[in-house]
């Protein structure tokens, strides 16, 4: 574990829509504000391919919900109401064999055009964040769960950091990154550069971060480090006086200095 805590990153300026959009048109993110709440709520952030899925599935193991942004955007773009508008836009051309959505195509139409993606963004963004807060909304009524856990791509550009109570950053080396999305999401270099670079950049993540998870190793010793952290964030949120971290990861003025 190191003693040493992340620089704050207090003074760094966030990314305008743009610089942030990115992928934002299938994970829906809007900012909330932070209000107390029964379930510790946990923020998954990381670079592209630094295995959040593989830290998020683990959690679930361990009792928490995951509510994953990308999973819920593209529950949302199958929608009837979101088929029938993709239509009367675009036509056939951003329709599989299947006749679903081809998130593949309708990337291709809005990556490089911002007033395409603005208008899916506005679109998506409402959905998506009333199926999110529907399913955190469950999730603090069924038994047995024990925390909550946003697995979100722009986890910080998008406000959501402010609903969390504590911030997990999942670190990978940039090599196993690159070589993790080429093998199981068939991404190119390219793909992988541009997705990297509307996000907010790695060392300002790890920066805002409560705990940084070290996945450079095997899953068993991931799965430890996932344990550890995992056990402290809910022993902490349930040590507080009022069942809640006094003060939201985002408002925090100094990051944790956790890491594993």
């Amino acid at each position: 574990m190191n003693g040493s805590p992340p620089e704050s990153d207090s003074g760094s300026a966030k990314p305008t829509a743009e610089e942030g959009a990115g992928n934002a048109w299938l994970t829906g993110h809007t900012p909330a504000a932070w209000s107390p709440r029964p379930l510790c709520v946990i923020g998954l952030a990381g670079g592209v391919g630094s295995g959040k899925s593989t830290v998020g599935a683990m959690f679930r193991d361990l009792g928490a919900c995951v509510v994953e942004s990308d999973e819920i955007g593209r529950h949302v773009l199958c929608t009837d109401e979101v088929r029938r508008t993709l239509r009367e836009w675009w036509g056939d051309s951003v329709f599989g064999p299947d006749g679903l959505p081809d998130r593949a195509r309708i990337a291709g139409r809005v990556f490089d055009d911002p007033d395409q993606r603005r208008r899916l963004e506005q679109l998506l963004h409402p959905l998506i964040g009333r199926e999110r807060r529907r399913r955190m909304d469950e999730a603090r009524r069924r038994p047995g769960v024990t925390a909550i856990v946003i697995d979100a791509p722009l986890l910080f550009e998008a406000g959501l950091d402010r609903e969390c109570d504590a911030i997990v950053f999942v670190e990978a080396p940039e090599s196993a990154r690159r070589r993790r999305v080429a093998t199981q999401r068939g991404w190119s270099e390219d793909d992988w550069s541009r997705r990297e670079a509307a996000q907010l950049p790695v060392e300002q993540k790890r920066r805002r971060a409560d705990y940084v998870c070290v996945n450079d190793a095997d899953l068993e010793t991931l799965r430890r480090k996932v344990q550890d952290i995992f056990s402290q964030i809910v022993s902490r949120y349930r040590g507080s006086e009022s069942g809640a971290c006094p003060t939201p990861a985002a408002e925090r003025e100094t990051p944790g200095d956790i890491s594993l």
